[in-house]
């Protein structure tokens, strides 16, 4: 059997998947330990039955709906390959957008930090306000609902590449989740940014002390409406519930919404809490209730509370100032 062969009658098979032949390649591709490249050169090479069985039995997973992401085990954000397992969601290319405003709002703080030449003593409240911030210049930034640790760890190596370091806290209720992300950060962070990330399991920001704060707080907590919810997993992605669905909200302990942001109404009110004065949140909505987690951001105290646009044009970033 021939790649191109194989190929081809992977695609045949592949009838519920809008993206048949992306799918067939990555596959492939992982299967034999080939790039996508290779599989166009030497598309009349034979496969052995060894690769030809392990690569119909992928195909055979896809067909059911599961992720191609759970297959292959990885999944490119950011230009960085992260492990993912069904504990975690799939890094979406539109979160993207929510680490891109991070970076380049955080370079804009440490500009204004660098650039200042304001010396003025502290009075007592502005000490109270800044308590946990790091004297050496080192900022704090926590990534809340972290599944892979994508959003935290692709925010954390840029910043860092662009002489930033960062000292970074990861927080997620699944245990397994936060075990993912710790895999990734020890293989995606050098060693110094390795040894200063904590990983802290927790209901949103629950566990933390009351007197940490951070200068930035990144999140993409689960934000699809029940009902939305269950309609999406019917095609069989694999995805888990929890990761997803913005209603279920374990501190509510029955349902009592319906627009997907139950727990993003305790998120805004605890990230004002957690952040510094100056601080900023920055949280990733639907681009149906963006509206809805703007008016919660402003009602916990946040100011200057923008909403940015994915590549797409949908709204899916909100931002706001403590």
């Amino acid at each position: 059997m021939t790649i191109k062969n194989a190929r081809d009658e992977a695609i045949k098979k592949l009838t519920n998947s809008p993206t048949a032949p992306l799918d067939a390649d990555v596959l492939l591709s992982h299967t034999i330990k080939r790039s996508k490249s290779f599989l166009l050169a030497h598309r009349n090479d034979n496969l052995t039955d060894a690769q030809y069985g392990a690569f119909m039995s992928a195909i055979e997973k896809r067909k059911t709906g599961l992720a191609v992401a759970y297959i292959t085990g990885h999944k490119e954000f950011y230009k960085l390959d992260f492990i993912v397992t069904q504990d975690v969601l799939v890094p979406k290319p539109d979160t993207e957008t929510l680490v891109e405003k991070a970076v380049e709002s955080i370079k804009e703080i440490v500009r204004n930090k660098t650039s200042s030449t304001a010396k003025a003593v502290r009075t007592a409240e502005a000490a109270k306000q800044n308590e946990g911030r790091q004297t050496d210049g080192t900022l704090r930034i926590a990534d809340i609902c972290t599944g892979s640790g994508c959003v935290g760890i692709a925010a954390a190596r840029e910043l860092n590449e662009c002489g930033i370091f960062c000292e970074l806290t990861l927080t997620d209720i699944s245990s397994r989740a936060l075990e993912i992300a710790k895999q990734n950060a020890e293989r995606l962070l050098t060693k110094a940014q390795f040894e200063r990330t904590a990983f802290v399991s927790s209901d949103l920001l629950n566990a933390l002390s009351p007197g940490t704060r951070f200068d930035a707080i990144l999140a993409n907590p689960p934000y699809v409406p029940s009902d939305e919810t269950t309609e999406l997993l019917k095609d069989g992605r694999g995805e888990p519930r929890i990761a997803l669905d913005g209603d279920a909200d374990s501190a509510l302990g029955v349902r009592q919404s319906s627009d997907g942001l139950a727990i993003t109404r305790r998120l805004a009110a605890q990230a004002y809490e957690h952040l510094v004065q100056g601080g900023m949140l920055f949280l990733e909505s639907g681009e149906y209730n963006a509206e809805g987690a703007a008016l919660l951001m402003k009602k916990a105290g946040f100011i200057r509370v923008e909403t940015h646009c994915d590549l797409s044009g949908s709204p899916r970033v909100t931002t706001g100032v403590r």
